[in-house]
């Protein structure tokens, strides 16, 4: 078995010392060891049981996103994403990416999207207890906004790292959460061009490699205020469930 935390840090070692940063931010597999609070907000701790769980994981789903926003954090200091508690901070972004694999996962066991009727208990336990991986685009923490030019100088400049982050956690399923309606999505061209050369559309959100049975969805921006939760749980999941009706091959098991 890998040890996928372990690679992924002999990387960002490598990624730091090649590459200019004044606070890097890892990421990658999620924590899923104790979990403790301090100053009450919520955290995960390091164990060993990540690398297992993704191994033995039927559907290893990825959330690939631009930046952080690290406003409230220290500049000088790095910092390490894996240990976030998400649906439990209460914030936008990690609430719908909390619901997004609640969705995803509940599609693929039943052939259906459920509706938006579930709770957060329900969906919170669902993420805390499947091996999840988060990766950011642009390591170089950010502000309250990343533009598309400066997402697209970071992903060319680190292009070779980030491939080979990707290709370390071997995702099935790849979410690309930098969508709006009025500019392009960087991260789903990185993804078209560079992981999964042979994508096919299959509908509005879904894009299909029937060489690799990988699918990569071009999501919203994860923290995006100009839809509402509820409409991008409800596009996305009817959108992967038409996708598993058209190719119910994709449902496997590891």
């Amino acid at each position: 078995m890998k040890d996928y935390t372990k690679l992924l840090d002999d990387l960002f070692k490598e990624w730091k010392n090649e590459r200019e940063f004044t606070h890097f931010y890892y990421d990658g597999l999620m924590y899923r060891g104790e979990y403790i609070y301090i100053d009450n907000i919520p955290y995960w701790i390091k164990s060993s049981k990540e690398s297992e769980m993704w191994d033995k994981c039927p559907t290893r789903v990825m959330f690939l996103l631009k930046d952080v926003n690290a406003r409230g954090d220290t500049a000088e200091i790095d910092d390490d994403l894996r240990q976030r508690a998400f649906l439990n901070t209460g914030y936008r972004g990690y609430k719908n990416m909390t619901y997004w694999l609640y969705g995803i996962l509940k599609t693929i066991e039943t052939g259906c999207a459920p509706d938006y009727t579930f709770s957060d208990a329900e969906a919170s336990k669902l993420f805390d207890e499947t091996p999840v991986a988060y990766v950011n685009c642009k390591k170089q923490a950010g502000g309250s906004s990343c533009s598309y030019s400066t997402l697209l100088n970071y992903i060319e400049r680190d292009k070779e790292y980030l491939i080979k982050e990707i290709e370390i956690l071997d995702p099935d399923i790849i979410m690309c959460c930098a969508y709006t309606e009025s500019t392009l999505n960087p991260i789903f061209d990185f993804v078209k061009e560079n992981i999964f050369t042979d994508l096919i559309k299959v509908n509005d959100w879904i894009y299909y490699s029937e060489k690799t049975n990988k699918v990569v969805i071009e999501a919203y921006h994860f923290v995006t205020t100009k839809k509402s939760n509820k409409y991008l749980y409800t596009k996305m999941t009817k959108h992967f469930e038409d996708f598993i009706k058209k190719y119910p091959k994709f449902k496997k098991l590891r």
